[in-house]
């Protein structure tokens, strides 16, 4: 039986630090606000989380807004849960040895990550398992965020995506992790964890991790595994619109001590996974197709990418950075 394993958790000290450097950071970029939701000119994102076409029945765009409008207290509150697979008709994994993972954001129903997961396997040309961080409605999810984030109070969420990213590594030779939003908090806190305290950290090599408008503040890679291999370990790729308040105040505020490099589109709006970052993200918007993620576009496998990629790029100032 595999022995659980702990999240690290903030001192009294740094939690206060990060208080209130997040206090500023809200302050500062509190002008991208308004434009949260807003669209860029000449995008046309399929299944975008605001249109009524995008969801499978004619109720669940209602559901997604009472699901966002009307917080969860406990005992209410649901647990968080893998959905299984998703895939179009005739739609397989170019290998069984490998799995890729999503993790949702804040105020995200089962209609919008179903959604979500639609497209991802749609560009990406793969089933992706839904691990859903269900909302609690807006208010609660950003209480939980900050908790998350400024605190690293551990949650549930962190701790069962921990295990089941923890088991993916022993069980596929390759373990693709997504996150978005507050997804890019429970990625970096399951990321960390790995590099801190995993006792198989050979197999750290065979994980990478992607985030879009990620909320997170740091995100460590192992120094030693990293120097021998010649790149980030495990390998990240983060991806930011440059108005987006939530990336604004997360990986790219806070680039210094995230792993891996960082691609901005500085003139982007907006924040919604489908809507603001998938439809660009695979018209190259925001690497020009030079990111390692952009060479698994529909269905192919990037393998010999690792040996072309620079050291730096895009707005990436470490490689990686040392537990």
């Amino acid at each position: 039986m595999m022995e659980p394993m702990h999240l690290y958790e903030k001192t009294l000290y740094e939690r206060g630090n990060a208080l209130f450097r997040d206090l500023g950071l809200a302050i500062k970029n509190a002008g991208e606000l308004n434009s949260l939701f807003t669209g860029n000119d000449g995008d046309q994102p399929g299944r975008s989380e605001t249109s009524t076409d995008s969801y499978e029945t004619r109720w669940e765009p209602f559901d997604a807004l009472i699901e966002i409008a009307v917080p969860r207290f406990y005992p209410m509150r649901r647990p968080p849960y893998s959905r299984g697979a998703v895939a179009s008709e005739g739609l397989h994994a170019p290998s069984a040895s490998e799995i890729w993972l999503f993790v949702n954001g804040v105020a995200t129903s089962p209609a919008v990550i179903k959604a979500n997961g639609k497209e991802l396997a749609r560009i990406f040309q793969r089933p992706i398992h839904l691990v859903h961080n269900p909302t609690d409605g807006l208010l609660l999810d950003l209480a939980e965020c900050v908790l998350g984030r400024t605190f690293n109070f551990q949650t549930a969420l962190s701790e069962y995506v921990l295990d089941v990213v923890n088991r993916a590594l022993v069980g596929y030779e390759k373990v693709v992790l997504i996150g978005h939003s507050q997804g890019g908090i429970v990625v970096a806190d399951v990321a960390n964890a790995l590099v801190r305290y995993s006792e198989n950290r050979d197999l750290l090599k065979n994980l990478e991790i992607y985030t879009f408008a990620s909320a997170a503040d740091e995100m460590l890679a192992d120094a030693e595994l990293s120097r021998n291999a010649g790149r980030c370990v495990p390998y990240y790729e983060h991806f930011a619109n440059g108005r987006d308040f939530v990336a604004r105040i997360g990986v790219i505020s806070c680039r210094q001590a995230i792993a891996g490099p960082l691609f901005v589109k500085h003139d982007r709006k907006g924040h919604l996974l489908n809507a603001h970052y998938l439809e660009a993200f695979e018209k190259g918007k925001f690497c020009g197709g030079k990111s390692r993620l952009a060479g698994y576009l529909g269905g192919t496998t990037p393998e010999d990418l690792f040996a072309k990629l620079p050291g730096r790029f895009a707005e990436s100032e470490y490689i990686y950075a040392a537990a």
